[in-house]
């Protein structure tokens, strides 16, 4: 493990306090978990409650696949964390560390979660990082682990899950100035704090145009404002729009006119998925903003995962594209270079193992070179189909069919003259 570099560490407090549908979807919440979660449970817990959240826990760290364990704290008390105001209106309040950008993360100026900030710098998480979430026990939670939650009850494990979603990176520093018709990212008291988290990194309009960092969009102004329409902003993460049906996901905006600001300035973006986008029902209903009595999710929907891989989490290497020509005119001798098409959060190109199978050709000859170029016999040309087989350190690996065409592009073509 790496050490740990200086570091500023900032505590956010989150209340969860959503009103809430009717509707179950019903997952399984007992499979195999590889990874380890440790929870800290501090106060008095009733047995059920505890099974139940170290069921949410374990879930988070079989998707997340963390190199340490996930580690939080969870308080049953109904008192709320100083400084928040109110009382017994909220179910479930998370507050959590964060790591301010270094060089050395993938978004250098965005803080990301403590223990995710870890993982991508391949320092070892312990006790001391863990995030805390405090449940209010004066809810009428459901306990059970079959998703057969009563239309009368709240489903603790549903809760857990999507607490922990946002301890782990679904919040934001993207805000409405409550005393000023501005909206931006950082503080709106201060101007000069302009601290943004990773999953404010990603937020796009509709024209693809990042919400932070552009000049035609100035942070603490009525234009950034503008642009915080409900169905109008959503994350750039290609993993998630693969599985997304093509579209990038949208996100929550909260009615500024009825929220409330926690801070007297500042009402933030909840930092969750689009309601409209993700109903209930839906594999990615859970990080939404609703979640109402007798619905169950006991799973991490596929798109909740690719942006969550986006943000660092259980990175795998990733396959850029699917197909490329090579111009063999302009070989060097080396072949088409394989680097050009993968990538990873965590290592260097240098540091992935490429291999090939499945090769559609054998006249081709199909080689890798050197750990990064896919050679052929000499003077081959063609479509070459093949598996191209990615792993990085930590053993994760990702396989895709890959088509390069092989051409001579400077080939001159000699076309038969007409003689009259």
């Amino acid at each position: 493990m790496k050490k740990l570099l200086p570091f500023i560490m900032l505590t956010i407090l989150l209340s969860v306090s959503l009103g809430f549908p009717n509707q179950s979807v019903a997952q399984n919440t007992t499979a195999e978990v590889k990874a380890q979660a440790s929870v800290e449970f501090v106060g008095d817990w009733p047995a059920d409650a505890q099974v139940a959240f170290q069921a949410a826990a374990d879930i988070w760290a079989q998707a997340l696949q963390p190199q340490s364990p996930l580690y939080i704290r969870a308080i049953w008390s109904s008192s709320p964390f100083p400084g928040t105001p109110g009382s017994f209106g909220y179910f479930m309040e998370v507050s959590f560390n964060l790591y301010v950008g270094t060089p050395l993360l993938p978004v250098a100026g965005a803080s990301y979660p403590k223990q995710l900030s870890n993982e991508l710098q391949n320092i070892e998480s312990d006790a001391d990082d863990a995030f805390s979430i405090q449940v209010n026990p004066h809810r009428n939670w459901y306990f059970g682990l079959d998703g057969n939650t009563p239309s009368d009850q709240y489903d603790f494990v549903t809760y857990a899950l999507r607490t922990i979603g946002l301890g782990i990176g679904f919040n934001s520093r993207v805000f409405f100035s409550a005393q000023e018709d501005t909206a931006g990212w950082g503080s709106a008291a201060n101007p000069q704090f302009t601290t943004y988290y990773i999953y404010d990194h990603f937020l796009i309009n509709q024209a693809g145009q990042p919400l932070l960092n552009n000049d035609s969009i100035p942070n603490h102004s009525k234009t950034f404002r503008n642009q915080l329409v409900d169905g109008q902003v959503f994350i750039n993460s290609e993993l998630a729009r693969a599985e997304n049906g093509g579209a990038f996901p949208a996100i929550d905006i909260i009615d500024p006119e009825t929220a409330t600001s926690l801070d007297g300035s500042n009402i933030y973006l909840t930092g969750f998925l689009s309601e409209t986008a993700f109903p209930a029902g839906t594999p990615d209903g859970l990080m939404t903003p609703t979640i109402e009595m007798g619905e169950a999710i006991h799973t991490i929907g596929p798109v909740t995962t690719g942006i969550l891989q986006e943000f660092g989490w259980n990175s795998s290497p990733t396959i850029l594209r699917d197909s490329a020509i090579f111009d063999t005119s302009a070989d060097n001798g080396q072949g088409f270079d394989l680097w050009s098409i993968v990538s990873d959060p965590r290592y260097d190109d240098d540091e992935l193992t490429l291999s090939i199978s499945d090769v559609a050709d054998g006249t081709a000859g199909a080689t890798v070179n050197g750990g990064r170029y896919l050679a052929t016999n000499d003077s081959w040309t063609g479509t070459l189909t093949f598996s191209l087989n990615v792993e990085n350190p930590d053993g994760k690996m990702t396989s895709s069919t890959v088509t390069i065409q092989f051409a001579n592009l400077n080939q001159k073509i000699y076309l038969p003259a007409t003689l009259r």
